[in-house]
């Protein structure tokens, strides 16, 4: 058993594998949090928008090919904001 954890809460790097556990208290790593989890390929975003997207898929007034281009729009427009304007 291989285990990462990252307690950003109390800065805490938690590594674990069969032969024991090392624990690293690193100050600051909250502040890494957001970098550590895209390096991870874990995108963090607002889907207070989804709600209102759902809701359209199942009464109707979005068919499934609509809701799947608004979906990937939101998420473009998200990534994209996490990067300088010279980038998009």
């Amino acid at each position: 058993m291989d285990r990462i954890t990252f307690d950003f809460e109390n800065d805490l790097f938690i590594a674990e594998n069969d032969e024991g556990k090392l624990e690293q208290k690193i100050p600051g790593l909250s502040r890494s949090r957001q970098r550590i989890l895209a390096d991870a390929g874990i995108l963090i975003m607002d889907a207070s928008g989804m709600g209102d997207l759902l809701r359209q898929l199942q009464d109707g007034t979005l068919d499934q090919e609509e809701f799947c281009e608004e979906l990937m729009e939101k998420i473009l427009d998200h990534v994209k904001s996490q990067y300088h304007d010279s980038l998009n």
